[in-house]
Order: C-alpha cells, then structure tokens, then sequence
C-alpha cells in the first residue's frame, strides 16, 4: 500500500487513524452491541476480524480507526476501478453526534474519487449519514442493500488496486 494508507486523517472533532493491530480489542470492546449489527448487518465484528484488517496490506483497502479521543467506532474505503466503496459504524454509545458523518466526508475526500456505499433500506441512519456527505440513492443493488452514489470535493490523495 502507499504512503498515504499511513496517513492519519483530522477533522474538526475527530482523530482517524490507521487501524493497527493494538486497536483491535478496544474496537471489537466498543461495537459489542447486538442492537448495533441488526442494521449494519452481520454479527459483531471480533478482535482477530480487526487484527486481520490491520495486517491487510492490498493497495487500495484503508481501515481507519474514528476516536474522539477515545476510540468510537472505524471507517473503512476500498479503491479501486476509480470508485471507493465506503463503509462506516459508530458504536451505539457514540452514535448521534454527527461522528460518522464527519468521518465518512473525511474518508470521501482523502480518497478523492467518486464514492459509493451499499446501505440496507432499513438502516435509516447510514442513509442520513450518506445524503449529509452528499450521496444519493441510485437503482442499483448489492444483494439487500441499495448502493448510494457521489462525489469527492477534492482531488485523489490514494493508490487504487490494479
């Protein structure tokens, strides 16, 4: 991966870092809530899950950690063929203080290439939190989930995988 998948990312309330393997029992601690996964779907992510991530090192996977200081939940963007699927959760005791908005814009622009996000019809926050960072819902599907559509306001900052 590029020197930029090493990049800490600042926003005006948040610190995203790039997941490291000591983030992972602290990461797995904060997203342990049942009532979380039944809208991101999937069942709680474990430690090794995010042990695994931190030592994935394919061009364009990035896996930041949001913390606030303390750690609140990651966002993740995966690059390739010009686009960047986005990804975010914020743990349940986090959620509602625009964290996973401004992490996902933050990601949005770092990656610089438009963006896409599969989200669940029934997960009505992701959806808000995708038309706040400017996507839109588009016909397209990934299995249950519509995928969202938009655009970067700045220029490309990553290496995409071949």
């Amino acid at each position: 991966m590029g020197p930029e998948a090493e990049q800490a990312l600042r926003t005006a309330r948040l610190s995203l870092t790039p997941l490291i393997d000591a983030d992972a029992a602290p990461l797995a601690a904060v997203l342990d809530d049942p009532v979380l996964w039944t809208y991101v779907g999937g069942e709680a992510e474990t430690a090794a899950t995010f042990r695994r991530r931190a030592a994935d090192t394919a061009p364009g996977r990035f896996n930041w950690v949001v913390r606030q200081p303390e750690v609140a939940g990651y966002v993740q963007a995966s690059v390739a063929g010009g686009v960047a699927w986005l990804a975010w959760v914020i743990g349940t005791g986090f959620q509602g203080r625009g964290y996973a908005t401004e992490a996902a814009a933050a990601i949005r622009d770092h990656v610089g290439v438009p963006a896409r996000a599969a989200i669940s019809e029934h997960n009505l926050a992701s959806e808000a939190v995708a038309r706040k960072i400017g996507l839109t819902p588009g016909d397209e599907r990934v299995g249950d989930e519509r995928v969202w559509h938009g655009h970067p306001t700045g220029p490309s900052r990553v290496t995409e995988a071949a």
